[in-house]
């Protein structure tokens, strides 16, 4: 399913004191100095492909602190059992460097390069986002205005929950708008796929078997009183998703293609669900446990907004970075500063923007954005310090968080990120 183990973890800010937590205490075990070197190609121990590093000239660790011990990369993902990894470093505001691990697909041998194309799951939740506030610089959406005075083609149902209080468009952001559904499964390729409004009414097993409606989740609608506290849902980003259609009056991947990723030269992602044969030839295949492959090597998300990006790690940095330059002096291609300030900032807890999660100490533009994801065979990180112009983003095509977090803590040690965050 769509993972949200962190972003569950953050509803009362646990997950990010954890996470700092965590490094600070690794500090004290790098009292070595990793070796670094300026490479096209590290031999993975355990694996017949090799790294591939588009570097930009700039030096590449060659290993880092893992649970207090110093480690290559290479060794983690065997321990892992994780067939490929792309991380995109972010320093100053820039890609620093990109590093290639591994396998795009185990049975055909075809490694992971610069332009393989990963489900990053839930990080599809703060590029919506955006789109969300440039639509309300453009003047064509409030934050404060009830979802249902958009929505045309679906409404959110109306109970005891939200009759008095109704759902609002940036609750459907911050996740408090009390909307059920966490997150998806996804289907299989080759299956019949549901509409947006088909997956937002869900439907019973009779239904399903009678062919009434695809959808393989419930309906989503209102748990609990809008505004009143953090509630995952990627059920809500589907309401958001199918509001922003209504609004612009054209299909999804198009509106992202328009709003976000044209915009900052995201050539090679697209939230198309299933993704066209242009691109087949780049993603990469999931898998589960044991190298198992995902049947027809991914899973379909018609729930775009919430779980259908398809990206590099060199484009999602594009991403963050833009959000980094807007924060620093408003030279951002998509938002203004306002607007990522509003984005960046706490809203239900320090812990909860609007559309991403954040880390360390939400003062005076400290700290980090971030958001995890993880789809059937995939899982991802982004990470981005709001006003140092660090980061990184980090794909796979394993279902292994824990990898990227311990990689994730392995490179603030390595940069020293932690002094100022």
């Amino acid at each position: 399913m769509n993972w949200i183990g962190s972003a569950e973890m953050l509803k009362t800010s646990i997950f990010a004191s954890q996470f700092m937590e965590s490094a600070f205490c690794a500090c004290r075990f790098k009292t070595v100095v990793v070796k670094k070197l300026v490479i096209v190609g590290i031999s993975l121990i355990g694996f017949s492909a090799q790294a591939k590093v588009s570097d930009g000239g700039n030096t590449v660790p060659t290993a880092l602190i893992f649970n207090g011990k110093l480690q290559s990369i290479e060794s983690r993902m065997r321990d892992y059992d994780i067939p490929g990894v792309s991380i995109a470093l972010i320093q100053n505001r820039q890609i620093s460097w990109v590093a290639n691990f591994g396998w795009k697909d185990i049975a055909t041998q075809q490694e992971v390069t610069s332009d393989t194309l990963f489900q990053v799951a839930s990080i599809s939740k703060p590029v919506t986002a955006v789109a969300a506030l440039k639509l309300v610089e453009e003047g064509k959406l409030n934050l404060n205005t009830p979802a249902n005075e958009y929505l045309q083609s679906w409404q959110i149902p109306k109970n005891e929950h939200n009759a008095a209080s109704p759902v609002l468009v940036k609750q459907l952001l911050n996740h408090t708008a009390g909307l059920t559904v966490s997150g998806f499964a996804g289907y299989e390729v080759g299956k019949p796929i549901p509409s947006i409004t088909e997956v937002l009414e869900g439907a019973s097993l009779f239904g399903r078997l009678l062919g009434q409606n695809n959808a393989n989740s419930p309906s989503v609608e209102v748990a609990k009183t809008p505004g009143t506290d953090f509630a995952y849902s990627g059920g809500g980003y589907s309401v958001l998703q199918q509001l922003l259609v209504d609004k612009e009056h054209t299909d999804f991947t198009h509106l992202m293609q328009q709003k976000v990723l044209s915009p900052l030269g995201m050539q090679q992602s697209t939230f198309q669900q299933p993704i066209d044969n242009v691109r087949a030839d780049f993603v990469a295949t999931g898998y589960m446990e044991n190298n198992k492959p995902v049947a027809g090597h991914y899973h379909v998300y018609p729930e775009q907004a919430a779980a259908g990006l398809w990206t590099t790690a060199s484009d999602l940095a594009k991403f963050a970075i833009d959000i980094q330059n807007a924060l620093h002096d408003d030279s951002g291609v998509v938002l203004s500063q306002a607007s990522a300030k509003t984005m960046t900032s706490p809203t239900i807890n320090q812990a909860v923007g609007l559309g991403v999660f954040l880390m360390g100490a939400n003062i005076d533009g400290q700290g980090y954005f971030m958001h995890d994801g993880w789809n059937k065979g995939f899982s991802s990180t982004m990470l981005a310090h709001k006003s140092e112009g660090y980061g990184v983003i980090i794909l796979t095509n394993a279902n292994k968080p824990n990898f990227n977090k311990e990689l994730v803590i392995g490179l603030m040690l390595e940069y020293g990120w932690l002094i100022t965050s």
